[in-house]
């Protein structure tokens, strides 16, 4: 358990474990979307695993038929994209910024929204779509951080 009592293993070292602890705190008191999904994970018997990915995405593996938690690798420096900042889907010009709280609030999305059973194209754009508008985009505004239009790989 963190020390915010949330029911959520951080593996890896003490600079990443208090990264995740500074983010999930700092979503918890800016964001009354990502708050309610912190406080539902806080009463939710399912634990949730983050550990340090070893690229600049973030991504969600799901437990094979309920025996494992759901693991949320995250950026271990907590970078996402090449440069800070994701274009929008081809034909927009509109630049996102990618900072860990936008990285965050997507991955609990995946949490929070399970993906469609069976074969998924890998990205699930339309899943991928709906995690933005129903999670990520809610907390992006609360954040002060501009709307993100689509799913694009950082």
């Amino acid at each position: 358990m963190d020390p915010s009592g949330l029911d959520i293993e951080i593996v890896g070292g003490e600079p990443f474990k208090n990264m995740m602890n500074g983010l999930i705190d700092k979503l918890h008191k800016k964001s009354k979307t990502a708050a309610g999904i912190i406080d539902r994970l806080r009463k939710s018997p399912q634990k949730v695993v983050i550990a340090p990915g070893s690229n600049n995405q973030g991504s969600v593996t799901y437990p094979r038929q309920g025996t494992n938690p759901p693991f949320i690798f995250f950026p271990g420096n907590g970078k996402f994209g090449n440069g800070g900042t994701e274009t929008g889907s081809p034909g927009h010009s509109k630049v996102v910024p990618v900072v860990p709280e936008r990285g965050l609030a997507h991955e609990l999305g995946h949490v929070v929204i399970p993906p469609p059973p069976g074969e998924r194209k890998s990205p699930d754009l339309p899943y991928e779509n709906e995690v933005i508008r129903k999670i990520e985009n809610p907390i992006a505004k609360e954040l002060g951080l501009p709307k993100r239009t689509s799913y694009d790989h950082f």
